[in-house]
């Protein structure tokens, strides 16, 4: 029984051993160096949206159309032309009134550069982006400058005003979140920019989506008071490598746990006298001696 039990730990270390090792490369595997590489869209792209904690109800869906050139007064540049579609809900999820749409005129790492609304009629054009974000994203990244705004009302263009607008962002965290549409490694941005992005608000980024999986909004005291959660996408060059590889090691560290759990409350192996029985000789042969 004494060989049995230094066997049984000898067992038990090495298993043990072996799911340590796994898990340790998991999650290397899962935070790598804690960032998040720029996002690939492509046209049928789209990401929905629901409010949640907050005393209006809303989803919102935006869709990749096309990439595009936009003429500017410095020039011209290439972007991505997203249409967002934006319907109230009732407390029981149904949708209110009719629905507005907005087309967004974004660079492909988030630098606003033309909004569009239908209804009331407005415009907003940014030179350059707006706060651009300097991919791959790290856990230490922060960004900041200024950007030149113009905006109108009406649907003729006059009436424009212009300002200049400091903005300021930085990386607060990486983290897994889970949201409707799934669970994906994160990273938060937080920042301050002509009151679209500002302080009290968290914007969690995943590069698996190529989105925003979640926008917290606090009261600035570190209290979440609402947010707007993904409920369902389509990311045609996700990046679902890590997520394999984080679910496949975990499956192996729960098997490998598992079997030292085993032999830890497994009772000791029977010898092989004691399972076959002394035979008759041998104890004649014993008695003998």
């Amino acid at each position: 029984m004494a060989a049995w039990d230094a066997s049984r730990r000898r067992s038990v270390v090495i298993v043990t051993a072996a799911a340590l090792v796994v898990v340790a490369v998991s999650l290397a595997a899962w935070f790598g160096s804690a960032r998040e590489e720029e996002p690939r869209w492509a046209v049928g792209d789209f990401w929905t949206f629901t409010s949640a904690g907050l005393d209006f109800r809303l989803t919102f869906t935006e869709k990749v159309m096309e990439q595009t050139t936009l003429s500017m007064s410095d020039g011209s540049v290439q972007v991505w032309r997203l249409e967002a579609t934006y319907t109230e809900l009732s407390a029981n999820g149904s949708a209110l009134g009719q629905p507005s749409t907005e087309e967004y005129y974004l660079t492909q790492d988030f630098g606003l550069v033309r909004v569009d609304r239908e209804v009331p009629p407005y415009r907003m054009l940014y030179s350059p982006p707006n706060g651009s974000w300097p991919f791959p994203v790290s856990s230490t990244s922060g960004w900041s400058g200024s950007v030149r705004a113009t905006f109108w009302w009406t649907s003729d263009g006059s009436n424009q005003e212009n300002t200049t607008t400091p903005f300021d962002f930085h990386v607060v965290g990486d983290a897994i979140v889970s949201v409707p549409a799934g669970t994906f490694r994160a990273v938060g941005v937080s920042g301050d920019f002509l009151g679209l992005w500002r302080n009290g608000y968290i914007a969690q980024y995943s590069d698996t989506v190529g989105y925003i999986v979640r926008h917290d909004l606090t009261d600035g005291h570190g209290n979440i008071v609402g947010y707007y959660e993904l409920t369902s996408y389509r990311h045609q060059a996700g990046t679902p490598t890590r997520t394999l590889i984080l679910a496949a090691g975990l499956g192996v560290d729960g098997g490998s746990l598992g079997l030292a759990a085993w032999l830890l409350v497994r009772g000791p192996r029977p010898t092989l006298r004691e399972s076959q029985g002394a035979s008759p000789d041998h104890e004649e042969a014993r008695a003998k001696k």
